[in-house]
């Protein structure tokens, strides 16, 4: 069943099951994400993933959303 589940969904999943405050998926694999999830996509292409710098922009810019957010919680 994992196998044929689409790679979102089991992001989505592991994501549900842990219970992080805050996360972010970087995958090639842009396939059936659930809608729910896209907002912590950061899409890449296989060949060039981190190497490309609009991908590291958007990279950055969702890890300091995600600082300001569990910045916030903290008293």
């Amino acid at each position: 069943m994992f196998r044929t589940t689409p790679r979102g969904v089991q992001v989505q999943e592991d994501a549900q099951r842990r219970k992080p405050q805050q996360w972010i998926a970087l995958d090639d694999d842009l396939e059936d994400w659930p809608d729910s999830c896209r907002q912590n996509l950061v899409a890449c292409e296989g060949t060039t993933g981190l190497s490309n710098p609009e991908v590291q922009h958007e990279l950055r810019e969702k890890l300091r959303s995600c600082h300001v957010a569990l910045s916030a919680r903290t008293p």
